[in-house]
């Protein structure tokens, strides 16, 4: 059993192009229908009036193609996702706040009418019930100016308190309910906690039925699993004793497994994922008949849509098993991709003793813990919270003898000198041996067995003898020497991090005694934090080899640079790595609670959607997971997963200080205060972190010693007399990718406010760089702390005293010279 035929939503350029390849070189084995995206809102594509002349380029519309590959109706997104409280809701979220709105109400009908007349149908992303409103007006005034009846446009999702008269005006117009009910299924808990009561009110599919709308259930791919089977699982309403558990879904005790009205069974559910996705993809009505368009008497006749060879998509409705665990039994296909995203994940027979089983090296919060999930938030002048993380992992005991994990970014290097962001860190552990570590109760050994403070500005350390590089030079003092020398001479961002992290601000020196087995590492200025500093993963030691060819460290290919338990032995950029253990490596640190054999492979993948992780951990796609989000919820009293939740970063707002960067904040303590009061840290905490984020009055988590928890140190929101100040002005506002809500929720809190904000959203690597070293790109950043190291000055020499360019860590590029001598005094 496999997929024959997909709908492919929000299809670039780019991606249309790799269609187009592989459908001319022979490689397309699905029957794509392409919805193209024209990309509203980005640099290209600022406007409507530039999405037209772009659709107007292409010369042709929905329905052009053949069999294999053919174009569908324009996708465009009218509100946010509804997982993350964005969905634009008549009934507000809370307070005033009904969502977000990412298309204006008459620009989006500007672009109906459009397309209707060019002969293009319309796919609009409408979650919440005004957003299903407001594109009901639109396709109404669009239908006035079609050719052709029905309509040949599609609601999607529209799963959070749409209403009946919406269900009927859609029923009315043709449009087609394009739902996927996956999305509350696997989301359940994070729904109850932003709606309560109102999230069973959650997908109400049999009213949609009832309004006598067309439904097409999906599967939002690789969001969620593609999984057929699933939507027939809703026949059975729970009220009726014939209810059917979706696959990975809540139990029928959840809240969100009764939401749909009515008191008889949405008999006509399998239909949905066969006649109603036929006509989603303009082929056949039903099996083996096609889908009519009829044109009003009263327009220009014209050729009719082209045809196809149906059926596309239908399949016989008695053909599907009953449960996904039969799918999964007998799935000769283990595996389907679209482009280079697994889109499903059948059977594991044959490896499923190689599941759920962790590791016992690497970063123990990643792997001894095995599925984790983080989310922090701290915030200075004023966005002040901090989210704990969370993981599982599933059937401990079973044998392995490998583990598939996820990091959220790509590695941007595998130089543990030079790197900048988590993924670099996650990485680092598994290559290079730092030579302590922080254990369960403090800090333990790793490339050394013993230490000394002999003052605040000398240490010496003992290395351990039988540790060696993964080419088999010894790893002596000399070596361990050459390594902290590389990374203090280094000129970069991250290697200063580390540097000042480990060594403090002044000069450091090391004397290697390969005879004796020491090395003595003298400071030009105190630092009593250096055994807490060399605990970091950029402090990894380098092997002579990496040292000598610093570009093939950075790339990952110099197979003697290890100095850790696993050499990467396969990558493929941007979407995964494979580090396999050292046959000769023993120098494990002394952990007190790890058991088990170490894995001989670890697989790496990149993933950054919360949804996409916990399907895979659930269909055992991947062992270990770390979630920023609700999506840790479901693990939590699951059988056979193990959490783990910890602090994982502490997101800061910080302003821009530089009087030379053009910043709107330089010398305007009045400006900081009032974006300070602008923002609503329980609203941001629900955008962003799912609610699950903790309030913090200081720069890391509140389980750091000498954190405060005095309320009164941070701005009380106040919108109204924020507005007085920020009305008017344009701000910069920096944040990392791939973190839309919580740009969106600051963007949208400040110009509400008044303030003209331009948001700007690299990946983690630039993202850091402008921070640390370009101050003339922002005004506005929310950096993130690492909230596990347990030393907080770090956090504070983030803010305080030299900036980058002055040899010190201040991203802030404030000038506090009082505040800074009283924390070197302590």
């Amino acid at each position: 059993m496999g997929f024959t035929g997909v709908v492919d939503p929000a299809v670039t350029i780019p991606e249309m192009r790799g269609y187009r390849a592989a459908h001319h070189g022979g490689h397309l084995t699905l029957r794509v229908l392409a919805m193209p995206y024209p990309e509203l809102g980005t640099a290209a594509v600022p406007g409507v009036d530039e999405a037209l002349v772009h659709l107007e380029g292409v010369g042709v519309g929905t329905g052009f193609g053949d069999d294999r590959l053919r174009l569908g109706p324009v996708k465009v997104y009218y509100d946010g996702e509804g997982m993350k409280g964005e969905a634009l809701l008549t009934e507000p979220w809370h307070g005033a706040d009904h969502g977000v709105q990412r298309l204006g109400a008459a620009d989006f009908r500007r672009l109906a009418e459009a397309c209707a007349v060019a002969g293009w149908g319309v796919g609009v992303h409408a979650v919440g019930s005004r957003a299903v409103e407001e594109v009901l007006d639109g396709f109404e005034a669009a239908a006035r100016l079609a050719d052709l009846e029905p309509l040949r446009c599609q609601l999607i999702h529209a799963y959070l308190e749409p209403s009946t008269a919406s269900m009927a005006r859609a029923a009315r117009l043709g449009v087609v309910a394009s739902l996927q009910p996956s999305i509350a299924w696997n989301n359940a808990a994070g729904l109850v906690a932003r709606l309560g009561d109102r999230a069973r009110q959650v997908n109400p599919m049999r009213d949609w039925l009832a309004a006598g709308a067309r439904l097409a259930m999906g599967s939002d791919a690789p969001y969620f699993p593609c999984d057929p089977p699933g939507p027939r699982a809703h026949r059975g309403h729970p009220a009726h004793g014939r209810a059917r558990r979706p696959p990975s879904g809540p139990s029928s005790r959840s809240p969100c497994w009764r939401p749909w009205r009515g008191t008889r069974q949405v008999r006509r559910t399998p239909a949905s994922p066969t006649t109603g996705a036929a006509c989603c993809e303009r082929d056949s009505w039903r099996t083996g008949r096609r889908w009519t368009w009829t044109r009003p008497a009263a327009r220009p006749t014209g050729s009719a849509p082209p045809a196809s060879c149906a059926p596309w998509s239908a399949a016989r409705r008695s053909s599907w098993p009953r449960t996904h665990s039969r799918v999964t039994r007998t799935c000769h296909i283990p595996e389907t991709r679209i482009g280079c995203v697994s889109i499903y994940i059948g059977s594991k027979l044959g490896r499923s003793d190689a599941r759920h089983r962790p590791p016992t090296t690497g970063d123990p919060t990643m792997f001894l813990k095995s599925n984790t999930a983080g989310v922090a938030l701290v915030a200075v002048a004023g966005l002040t919270l901090s989210g704990c993380a969370s993981g599982a992992v599933s059937d401990p005991d079973a044998p392995t003898d490998t583990i598939n994990a996820e990091v959220w970014y790509a590695p941007a290097t595998f130089d543990p000198a030079k790197a900048s962001a988590s993924a670099d860190h996650t990485l680092a552990r598994l290559g290079f041996d730092t030579l302590l570590r922080q254990g369960e109760s403090g800090i333990i050994g790793g490339l050394a067995t013993d230490w000394e403070t002999v003052s605040s500005s000398e240490y010496t350390f003992t290395i351990r003898d039988d540790a060696t590089c993964s080419d088999g030079t010894s790893i002596t003092p000399s070596v361990v020497a050459g390594s902290f020398e590389y990374l203090t001479g280094l000129e970069d961002a991250g290697a200063q991090t580390w540097k000042n992290q480990a060594f403090g601000q002044g000069e450091a020196s090391f004397t290697a005694d390969d005879d004796a087995g020491t090395l003595t590492i003298s400071l030009s200025e105190p630092y009593s934090q250096l055994i807490g500093g060399l605990t970091r993963p950029g402090t990894g030691i380098v092997c002579p080899a990496g040292i000598a060819d610093p570009e093939g460290l950075a790339a990952g290919t110099v197979e003697g640079a290890w100095s850790g338990p696993y050499t990467l032995t396969d990558q493929q950029a941007g979407v995964s790595v494979t580090y396999t253990l050292r046959e000769d490596y023993d120098a494990w640190p002394e952990w007190e609670g790890v058991e088990g054999e170490p894995a001989t492979t670890i697989n790496v993948s990149v993933q950054p959607d919360g949804n996409t992780s916990a399907n895979l951990l659930t269909s055992g796609g991947i062992d270990v997971a770390r979630f920023y989000d609700s999506n840790a919820l479901q693990f939590s009293d699951e059988e056979g997963y193990t959490t783990s939740t910890f602090a994982s970063s502490a997101y800061n707002l910080v302003f821009n200080e530089d009087p030379d960067s053009g910043s709107v904040f330089a010398d305007n303590p009045e400006l900081r205060a009032a974006v300070a009061q602008a923002i609503d840290t329980q609203g941001f905490n629900d955008a962003g972190l799912d609610g699950l984020g903790e309030e913090q009055y200081t720069v890391n988590s509140a389980g750091y010693n000498c954190a405060l928890e005095e309320p009164s140190l941070v701005q009380a929101y106040d919108p109204q007399a924020a507005s007085e100040v920020l009305t008017g002005q344009t701000i910069r506002l920096l944040i990392m990718s791939q973190w839309d809500p919580a740009a969106d929720f600051l963007a949208e809190s400040l110009r509400a406010a008044g303030a003209t904000v331009e948001v700007s959203a690299p990946d983690p690597a630039d993202w850091t760089a402008q921070m640390r070293t370009q101050p003339e790109t922002w005004d506005l950043a929310v950096a993130a702390e690492n909230a596990e190291s347990g030393l907080i000055h770090l956090s504070i020499a983030r803010y305080l005293g030299p900036t980058y360019a002055e040899g010190g860590t201040n991203v802030a590029y404030s000038d506090n010279p009082e505040a800074s001598s009283s924390t070197r005094r302590r």
